[in-house]
Order: C-alpha cells, then sequence, then structure tokens
C-alpha cells in the first residue's frame, strides 16, 4: 500500500522491485484507485513531449522458436523477466496471459490434461504485435498502444511493452505532461 504523498517516481520503484506494474494508491477523495502499466499509457498519450521511440531505452525483443513447449516458453519468461516473447521472425507473440486463459477456457483449469508443459505453445494462438515503421512521438505510440486489447509493439528490433512506456516517462525529457 502506497502513501497519498509517494510520487510517481517512488511507484515506479517499487513495481521494479516486486515485478508487477500494479498498485492500489489512496486517491484524493478519500478512497483507493487502482494504478497499472496500462494505465500509465494514458499520461504517455497526454505527454508534451518531442521524445521519439528511438531515445527510449532499448530493450531486445526475446523471442521462442515455433515448435517451443509450454515449459521452454515459461522458463524464457521467468529467466528474461517479461511476460511477453514473440514468435521467432515474426510479429506474433505469446503472454503469460495468453496462457493462462487457456488454462481457465479450453484446458478446464487442467482437468483431465497430462503433461500440460510438455504442451507445444503454437496450439495456444497467438497475438499479434504492432510494427511500427516510424520514429513515432511518445505520445503517438502510447495513443497506439492504449488502442489495443494486448499492447506491444514493434520497432525496428525493439520490442516495447506498457512497462517500457512507464520507464520512459521517468525520463528527464519527459517532464511536462498536459
Amino acid at each position: 500500500m502506497f502513501q497519498a504523498q509517494q510520487s510517481f517516481r517512488d511507484v515506479i520503484e517499487a513495481w521494479k522491485q516486486t515485478g508487477r506494474a500494479f498498485s492500489i494508491i489512496p486517491n484524493f477523495i478519500g478512497g483507493y484507485s487502482a494504478i497499472s502499466a496500462r494505465k500509465l499509457l494514458e499520461i504517455g498519450k497526454s505527454s508534451m513531449t518531442e521524445m521519439t521511440i528511438s531515445e527510449m531505452p532499448k530493450k531486445k525483443a526475446i523471442t521462442f522458436k515455433v515448435d517451443a513447449t509450454v515449459n521452454s516458453v515459461i522458463n524464457m519468461m521467468l529467466k528474461h523477466k517479461t511476460r511477453k516473447l514473440l514468435l521467432e521472425n515474426s510479429n506474433q507473440f505469446i503472454s503469460d496471459r495468453i496462457i493462462i486463459e487457456k488454462i481457465a477456457t479450453d484446458f478446464n483449469y487442467l482437468k483431465n490434461i497430462n503433461n500440460f508443459l510438455d504442451l507445444p505453445v503454437v496450439d495456444f494462438g497467438f497475438e499479434y504485435a504492432k510494427i511500427i515503421t516510424k520514429d513515432l512521438n511518445v505520445n503517438e505510440l502510447s495513443s497506439i498502444m492504449f488502442g489495443m486489447m494486448h499492447p506491444y509493439v514493434v520497432y525496428k528490433d525493439q520490442a516495447i511493452s506498457p512497462w517500457d512506456i512507464c520507464l520512459t516517462l521517468l525520463s528527464e525529457k519527459m517532464q511536462e505532461y498536459a
């Protein structure tokens, strides 16, 4: 739980420590509000900056092969501290959310499923990352991502998630917000 006086920077630093980009914080009317990396895309959308994608901290896309198993994908996510992996040579991706949805729906919470971790992940279905070819401003990128069901963007060899927008918002170049 955060104090009412904590800064945006404090929240992001706490998220870095916990590995979870979600908090419940006190609000100005005496209640509490939820804040998440996805929610912070709204701040990115309204930012008044000339900062572009190429100026953001770089994070190379982590990829997996088409013959990967659930076990290998989950291990890669843990090893690289990421929730999304791109399918090699494509803009398709798998995420922890996709895996959990599959477990809950198609696999009926793993009832009568043997060797779940050995299943081919290609059977889970993938989402598509949006490919960006222009070096957009951070506010334009945030607007695009805000409108996506599963926000994930690829620019050149860089993968960008809502978490990357959060880290970018800490930049000195992002001091002025609308």
